[in-house]
């Protein structure tokens, strides 16, 4: 074994524990967020109250406040949805770093296809995820409790990603055209 794959596995082992670490930190997040908005409706009585033209939400994980109940409802119906995207976006990325760290070998075509995955879950965290939450919240509740808006630095990032994922299709192509001339 060369050193730069050795080095190659040793970097990828050290982002596949930290993805994984970030993965389970986002999944407690989401259950967390997912646990107040179900504790506030099974007993609404207990998990908000109003104070000084706040209402806030105790949970048995958390406290927060918010301007109103929909304020409420709204931040946490977005954030569980912005978590799931990001969660999913963390477990590829993992997928991706876990295999390079096993085999040495950055440019398979399973990791340009990951990547491209992922850079389409990123437009959809960037640009789907707040207008669509953004329409649900304008004709469920009230629209001045919109705060979210379309990430334009994230959807960037997302183009780069795609742009990304075809340089490691060409780069794939390249290494099974080296190894069959091996």
């Amino acid at each position: 074994m060369n050193t730069m794959e050795e080095k190659i596995k040793k970097s990828a082992k050290a982002v596949d524990i930290a993805t994984k670490i970030f993965y389970i930190a986002m999944t407690v997040c989401a259950c967390m967020i997912a646990v107040g908005i179900i504790w506030s409706l099974v007993y609404p009585a207990a998990a908000t109250y109003q104070l000084n033209d706040r209402v806030s939400l105790a949970s048995p994980l958390f406290n927060m406040s918010f301007r109103s109940r929909a304020h409420m409802y709204s931040w946490c119906i977005y954030t569980l949805a912005d978590s799931c995207v990001l969660i999913s976006i963390l477990l590829l990325t993992n997928r991706i770093f876990h295999d390079i760290s096993l085999s040495g070998a950055p440019f398979e075509a399973i990791y340009a296809k990951r990547i491209k995955t992922i850079s389409i879950l990123m437009l959809i965290d960037a640009i789907a995820v707040p207008v669509i939450f953004r329409t649900l919240v304008d004709a469920l509740l009230h629209p001045e409790v919109v705060e979210h808006g379309v990430n334009g630095t994230l959807a960037v990032v997302a183009v780069i990603f795609l742009c990304l994922s075809y340089i490691f299709q060409y780069g794939s192509e390249l290494q099974r055209l080296n190894d069959e001339t091996l």
